[in-house]
């Protein structure tokens, strides 16, 4: 999944005025859509993303904003665990709790977090998305 903040040659001093709206919405969409998984035996089954595995996600990247919010060099020290979140991301699709666009999703975005305005930005963005999915994703 291809994510940008900024709009291109900003220097991250402007995002981009659809990333909130349109861009948001579109993952939204898509994070509402079931997902066939193979097991190798000839067997597939229907995978959904699950509104509490998204909503945990985003509690996670909230709290590391947070800690970063209340010390400004702790973005060094959260950086790694921010970056852990793709892994636990990955846990959790092989759990089939989350389809692979959320997988993707959360791998491309942890990837584009540098510094703490990144890190703003993404967690604005997955508030954006959470809005959105609350109507795409189905409660089962």
């Amino acid at each position: 999944m291809k994510m940008n903040f900024y709009v291109d040659g900003s220097d991250k001093s402007k995002v981009r005025p659809e990333l909130f709206c349109e861009d948001a919405e579109a993952v939204a969409k898509r994070l509402g859509n079931s997902q066939t998984k193979s097991n190798g035996r000839g067997r597939t089954k229907t995978i959904n993303n699950k509104y509490t595995q998204v909503r945990k996600f985003y509690n996670q990247i909230l709290a590391h904003k947070a800690k970063c919010d209340l010390d400004v060099d702790a973005i060094n020290q959260e950086l790694p665990y921010i970056k852990m979140l793709a892994s636990k991301a990955n846990y959790t699709y092989a759990r089939e709790n989350v389809t692979e666009v959320f997988l993707d999703f959360i791998t491309s975005g942890v990837k584009k977090i540098e510094d703490k305005r990144d890190l703003d930005i993404f967690c604005n963005y997955f508030e954006a998305i959470l809005g959105y999915a609350k109507t795409h994703i189905k409660s089962k």
